[in-house]
């Protein structure tokens, strides 16, 4: 299972790799005539005190310089 946070406040839950995906591209693709760009995608493994295995953050910046930042963490 997969959380994804987005901009801080909206929660989701996928249940693969692929829906992850599917949910980044649907919210970046509706602004696609602002030409977002990729600029970081890192997974970092969380400690054992944690509810997840991994997180990994991924940002995509538009030309207005306004950035979607989205959380992916991967339960536990």
């Amino acid at each position: 299972m997969y959380r994804i946070i987005h901009n801080g406040y909206t929660i989701e839950y996928c249940k693969t790799e692929a829906e992850v995906n599917d949910y980044m591209k649907g919210i970046v693709s509706k602004y696609s005539h602002l030409s977002p760009k990729k600029i970081f995608d890192r997974t970092f493994k969380s400690g054992d005190n944690t509810d997840s295995q991994s997180t990994r953050i991924v940002r995509y910046r538009y030309y207005t310089l306004y950035e979607e930042v989205f959380v992916i963490e991967l339960m536990r």
